[in-house]
This record gives structure tokens, sequence and C-alpha cells, in this order.
């Protein structure tokens, strides 16, 4: 990049993780306000590459929807297409919706991370808008590859169009009507190559690869995705998981429904591409295609993410950290030996929860991670 008349070192260009066939898409590179660009080391394989900057902070603004707030609606942790700014136009190629709705019953749900940057300086609605012109005009997928994506605070966003304009959530909106139809089918999107339709993708804003993963940047620093995303995380796919009857912790044989249409009917891909996959009813990305989605942190987390959510349908008390990290203040030598608190339990029930943690008796000088269990 160029900034006041001098280039910039060369900085890697990082598989986004959402690909298509014979297509190679990279992460977004946060350009920061420069005047122009070069690009070197494309492939020879690469017959028709392009690149596209995108503008998320001084461009024409262009009002789609006004979103008015009243005493609850700061508390709202959802946002929707049009609370985020979506140009529906760009949807469009010539007055043509470049990839038409199409609805099928939900079978699985498929966890991604965006390869976007972590801290990002942008907003979560800035860098949604930024995928959506990714995806929908970059890449030629008419629209968001994800169903929902969930910022670093927690915050869910609505991503592929489905048909209709959602209530917004500072309108009394819940995200129910987010990616589903009248009856209660989940729209196509583009985030799992031949395995897209029936299958719902929920993807975390930032970067979870590993240093293995993510070679292209020397020095990599490996980071856990944010507890307020993955308690976001949970909710969503807790809600999906009980609103399609799919069990949290089973596995699923899912089965592409457009190659089960009758010779004929069958798009041609049917024939050449396996779309069929036995996996675990909440997957990550990878256990699908060859990719390092969701990353290795996020992938890790998984197991106890299914856990949680099966816990939330069967109504278990739930665990909030209000501060991540908490921070004591020696009160002995060398440690602590005061209450611990930053934690809190409820119960969906309403019935009585004892909350207990297995702290030493003196919390040493240094870090000290401490498990908490909520039983009701």
């Amino acid at each position: 990049f160029r900034h006041g008349g001098r280039w910039g070192s060369w900085m890697p260009l990082g598989e986004e993780g959402a690909q298509a066939p014979r297509q190679w898409s990279s992460s977004l590179v946060a350009a920061g306000d420069a005047e122009a660009y070069q690009i070197r080391g494309i492939p020879g394989w690469a017959e028709s590459p392009r690149v596209i900057a995108i503008n998320v902070t001084d461009g024409p603004l262009v009002t789609v929807a006004d979103r008015r707030r009243g005493s609850a609606d700061a508390l709202a942790a959802c946002v929707s297409r049009a609370e985020w700014g979506a140009d529906e136009s760009k949807r469009f190629v010539d007055g043509v919706e470049s990839w038409p709705t199409e609805f099928f019953g939900a079978q699985s749900l498929v966890v991604h991370h965006t390869v976007t940057p972590n801290d990002d300086t942008f907003t979560g609605a800035e860098r949604v808008r930024a995928i959506y012109e990714q995806h929908a005009v970059g890449n030629d997928w008419g629209d968001i590859a994800y169903h929902y994506l969930i910022d670093e605070s927690g915050l869910v966003y609505e991503g592929r169009w489905s048909g209709t304009e959602s209530v917004p959530c500072g309108a009394g909106g819940d995200g129910s009507d987010f990616a589903h139809n009248a009856a209660n089918e989940v729209v196509t999107g583009g985030h799992t190559a031949y395995h897209n339709q029936g299958n719902v993708g929920v993807a975390v804003l930032g970067n979870f690869a590993s240093p293995q993963e993510y070679p292209e940047v020397p020095g990599w620093v490996q980071v856990d995705p944010r507890p307020a995303a993955v308690a976001a995380v949970t909710e969503v796919l807790a809600e999906l998981a009980m609103r399609h009857r799919l069990d949290p912790v089973g596995a699923v044989d899912y089965a592409n429904p457009v190659c089960l249409l009758p010779e004929g009917e069958q798009p041609s891909w049917c024939a050449i591409q396996d779309t069929t996959k036995t996996v675990n009813a909440i997957s990550g990305h990878r256990d699908w295609r060859a990719t390092a989605c969701p990353g290795a942190s996020l992938y890790a987390l998984l197991g106890s993410i299914r856990a949680d959510v099966a816990c939330v349908i069967a109504g278990c008390p739930v665990i909030t950290i209000d501060q991540d990290p908490f921070i004591v203040e020696g009160n002995t030598t060398g440690g602590y030996t005061g209450p611990l608190s930053g934690v809190s339990a409820t119960d969906p029930d309403g019935e009585y929860v004892v909350l207990a943690n297995n702290a030493p008796p003196v919390v040493p000088v240094g870090n000290t991670t401490v498990a908490w269990t909520a039983t009701d």
C-alpha cells in the first residue's frame, strides 16, 4: 500500500476460508486509507484474477433504514441487515438477483471464522459490510456466504438475505426471522461448497488459526475467541438446534437435497462431487472441506460448545463471566485469600443455584485459572 507517496512493505494474502469450486479468495486486508496498492505473486493457474477495493469508512452514505432506539433497545444482542447497512442492490446484476433464494429444512450447523483482524479497528457493522461487498460483488456469490455473523462483543448480525426484510432488533426484533422463511426452512448460503443446501453457517469475526495453519504470517500469535463471542455462538446454536430438532452432541447423515431429485433435475455437479457427509450436528468448516477454518482455537472449543448447547436446551444453570480476567491484589504474603467475584449464575427454570469454584486457599502471585461450577 502507498501512503503519502511512500510504498510500505509487502503484506501476505491469507486464505479466506469460504471458497467456491475452482476459486480462491483472500481474506480482507486493511489498507488504512491507502492512496494506491499493488499485488504480486498471483499463481499461474489463476486465469482471471481480480482485486476489489472496499471503502467502509468515508464513502457516500445511503440510508437504508432508521433504527429507532428505546430504553431497552441498547441491550439488543442482534443486528438486522437494515441496521448494519446492507445495500440490497448489491445482490442484483443488471436488475436480476444473482443468487435467487431457495429454502430447505436444516440438517446441520457449521461454525466458521471470517479470517479478519482480531481486535478489529472496524466496527462490527463496518466489517460485515466489507464481507458483504467481498462475497456478493467480488466473489460473485450473490450475498454474504454465512447466515449469522458474531463479533467479539457477542452481537449477532443477520447474514444472508432470507427473502423478506427482517424486523429490526432495535424495533422489537429478536433475530428469529434471520435466515428463515415462514415455513421455518433455511435459505441456502454459500459457506460450504456442495453442502450448502440445508446447512446453517455461523461465522465468528476474527482469525483463530494457529501458526501452523497461518504460515504466510511469520510470528503469527494464536488467539482465542472472546468469551462474549463464544457465549453468543452457544446461544445461536442452541436456538437453532431446538428449532430444527437437532441433537447438539449427536451426529447427522447429511445429504444434499438437490442431489436427491430425480435424474435430470439435479445440478451437474451432483454426479462428480461427494454431496453426502456424516458429521457432528454442530461441526467446523474443516469437517467438510480441506481448510483451516474455523481456526485451531475455535475448533478446539466445539466440544465444550456442544455440551453447553445441550445444557441450555436441558435447562442447566448458566454461568456468566462478568470480569475476564478478574484481578485481585494480594492480602497475605505471596498471594490472596479473600473472596473471588466476577462470575454469576442463573437458572432458566428459576431454581436455586449454588455457585462454587476450585480456587486454592491462597491464590498465588501470577495467573491462575479457576473453574466455576453451578448446581441447581
